[in-house]
């Protein structure tokens, strides 16, 4: 079995192992910026974006780590955190481990940028999900290739089964759940997810060699 040695099986896809330090920030950043919002609500005012930009600059970047909005049964602030924290703690992780964490960091600042642009050409926005969204680009030949070398194996491992299911959330349960309560498909929530994607993409099909070789170097 390519990327294993004698008869050792492949590790799984995804395992406890120290966190990289690209996802590690990222995460870190949000958590520094979201969780004073939650107990402190009025700090939106000063991170999130709500309120006048100008004059205050420094909230296009926070609010890309802020998240929820006070009161909306919408975009609640907790579940909105966790979920992001979800991606980047699974899909960031398997990225940075197999891109490096040079290439995942130029990934990250692409898809932050793109999406900082369009927060202040459009309504603004706060949340990670825009910048993050993009990493399901990168999950489908990963967990194409967990499934093609361990085959059948994946669907007895419950981490594997978890990452679909996540996968599929993130992809369409999210649009799908938005659209259903009167939002519309191109919904501005829906609009960032999918800019962040497509700016992923060209990133994934110039680097899939390279992610392909250190998956064959096994994870």
């Amino acid at each position: 079995m390519s990327g294993s040695s004698g008869n050792s099986p492949r590790p799984p896809l995804w395992q406890l192992r120290p966190i990289p330090p690209v996802t590690a920030s990222l995460a870190l950043s949000c958590l520094l910026v979201s969780v004073p919002l939650l107990i402190w609500p009025n700090l939106y005012a000063f991170l999130g974006w709500s309120g006048p930009i100008q004059g205050h600059y420094w909230k296009i970047l926070t609010s890309s780590f802020a998240h929820g909005v006070p009161g909306s049964a919408v975009v609640a602030p907790l579940p909105h955190l966790l979920g992001n924290l979800a991606i980047i703690l699974t899909f960031g992780l398997l990225c940075e481990r197999t891109l490096g964490s040079g290439r995942f960091f130029i990934l990250t600042s692409a898809t932050l940028l793109t999406h900082t642009i369009w927060k202040c050409m459009t309504v603004g926005g706060n949340g990670a999900s825009g910048t993050v969204w993009g990493y399901l680009v990168f999950a489908v030949p990963l967990l194409f290739w967990d499934w093609r070398d361990r085959k059948g194996g994946v669907f007895r491992d419950l981490r594997f089964l978890s990452l679909i299911l996540l996968f599929v959330f993130a992809l369409f349960g999210v649009a799908a759940d938005l659209s259903l309560r009167g939002y519309g498909l191109l919904n501005t929530t829906n609009q960032s997810h999918a800019l962040s994607i497509l700016t992923a993409l060209p990133f994934a099909v110039v680097w899939l060699n390279i992610m392909h070789s250190n998956w064959e170097k096994s994870l």
